[in-house]
């Protein structure tokens, strides 16, 4: 039979092995500002067509993951179709599509990215070290080249298991987009 100090230092370990656990688990967020309304029903589109991304940052790794960008929302939104085909975000999500009707094409422009530091995610955690992206899109009318919506998508890794990689942060912009498109699609 164990004593009671043996109990309370079972307990102690599993309470200590518990936050390790939670803390050294993936600490990220994603949000959306609108900044324009949207100005029409995006189910009337069925296609979204992610054009390529600028940058207002000048470093290469952001120019890299600008260019990296369309490609990851193309495969999200691919994704999520896949898993919910009773749910789909518009038929076809494309690099690029031929022709104009009911085709959304979303222009998009990298506004900030900061990798931070992996040690500090890992090491200190609670924020130290954040890695965070934003992106602006624009959402345009292919046919009359109205623009539809104009909205910030941004992501953040504050932590991780091992720090986290900072290429997180973007995808959960990514995730901040298919949200937003579950909601008002």
């Amino acid at each position: 039979m164990k004593s009671v100090s043996q109990c309370f230092m079972s307990f102690k370990g599993g309470v200590l092995l518990l936050l390790l656990l939670l803390l050294s688990g993936c600490m990220s967020s994603n949000r959306y500002v609108i900044i324009d309304p949207s100005t029409a029903a995006l189910r009337n589109y069925s296609v979204l067509e992610v054009r390529d991304f600028r940058s207002n940052l000048s470093e290469p790794e952001a120019i890299a993951l600008a260019g990296e960008f369309p490609s990851m929302i193309v495969s999200g939104i691919n994704d999520y179709n896949a898993r919910h085909s009773d749910a789909r975000l518009f038929s076809e999500v494309t690099r690029m599509k031929p022709g104009t009707d009911r085709v959304l094409v979303m222009e998009s422009t990298l506004l900030s990215y900061e990798k931070g530091s992996r040690a500090a995610r890992y090491f200190i955690g609670f924020g130290a070290g954040k890695a965070y992206c934003t992106i602006q899109s624009v959402f345009i009318d292919k046919t009359t080249g109205k623009q539809v919506l104009k909205a910030n998508f941004e992501g953040e890794l504050g932590g991780g298991f091992f720090g986290g990689t900072s290429k997180q942060a973007a995808r959960e912009v990514v995730d901040s987009i298919i949200t937003y498109l579950k909601k008002n699609y």
